[in-house]
Formats: structure tokens, sequence, C-alpha cells
């Protein structure tokens, strides 16, 4: 099945998203139940597993597709549009769930459109790796047009160029404080 708009899906009992960090489950509750209140729902949030019981009707039980952080999950009722939501966060992330529960209908995670990231929400050494992949993707589409960026300052464009080889030559070393002479 494809993915929702928040890369989640729907089962018979409940729709969910998620991110890389999280996923949310909600659960509609039907007039016919009568009255909501928190003493009808009892969820309890286990690294992988997950059950979930409201006005005596199991909603949801079974093996989570991948842990998660009890300490980090939680619940909330909304009594005015009945709906019993949930949040939990992902102990592993980077990883897009197929389901909530395992054996429940699964989504196509190949179809996920993931959320758009910005370098300052990464961690230091992370946007490091990112800006400098970015600069290095720039430079590599001037020199595939035609266009040579420019050299460290002081070297002639033809040292610059015996740099830049070497540099492509040798990707895992550090020309950073290389001196021509």
């Amino acid at each position: 099945m494809d993915p929702n708009k928040g890369n989640g899906g729907q089962t018979e009992k409940y729709s969910w998203t998620q991110t890389l960090t999280e996923v949310s489950v909600v659960f509609s509750v039907a007039e016919s139940t009568g009255e909501l209140s928190k003493r009808d729902v009892k969820v309890d949030f286990d690294r992988s597993k997950l059950n979930v019981v409201i006005k005596g009707d199991t909603c949801a039980s079974g093996e989570l597709f991948g842990p998660v952080s009890p300490e980090d999950c939680f619940w909330q009722l909304d009594v005015a549009d009945r709906t019993v939501s949930l949040f939990m966060e992902k102990a592993t992330v980077d990883m897009w769930w197929n389901c909530v529960i395992k054996g429940d209908a699964e989504i196509d995670t190949t179809k996920v459109e993931p959320e758009n990231s910005r370098l300052e929400d990464l961690d230091p050494e992370s946007r490091s790796l990112v800006e400098k992949m970015m600069v290095e993707q720039r430079e590599k589409a001037m020199r595939e047009r035609g266009f040579v960026p420019p050299g460290p300052a002081g070297l002639t464009s033809e040292q610059a160029d015996m740099l830049r080889k070497l540099q492509e030559q040798n990707p895992d070393m550090d020309f950073s404080g290389a001196k021509m002479t």
C-alpha cells in the first residue's frame, strides 16, 4: 500500500504517521460506545511491544515493527474529537517503518517522502560532512561544465590543477596544509 501524506498508513482500527524519529498513531472511538474518559483507555508501551485497550476493546496488540524508547512515549485522549493519540519515539532512528504492529497492513517504504531537514538541525559533525559534500558537488558540476573553481590562494593555475588531480586521486588525504614550490 502507498504511504499516506504523513508517511504512514491506515488499518481497520487506527491510522498512523511517521518521521525518521517518531511514530504517531490515532484511534477513533465510535459514538456508539458512549461517554469516553481516561479510565476507559489502557496503553502499555514496551521497547518492542504495544498494547492498546479502549473501552474493553483491544485496538492494537503485538510486536512493534521496530524498537521504541518507552520513557519517551505517551498517549493523549481528546474527548471532543473522540480520539486516542499515541506518540512513540523510535529507538532506532533513520529507519522507515513498514507498519506499526507486525502483521498489520504494510506500506511501501520506497514511496515514502522524507521531510526536509535543515543544516542547523544536524549535529556539528554531520553538518560539517554535509557542507563538505555540497562544496564537492558544486566543484564537480563546475568542472563538468568546463569551469574550473579557483584554487588555493598563491597557486598558479597549473599548480592548482595538479593539486586538484592529487585530491581526486587520493580522496581520503587532507591537502589543506599542502605547500607547492
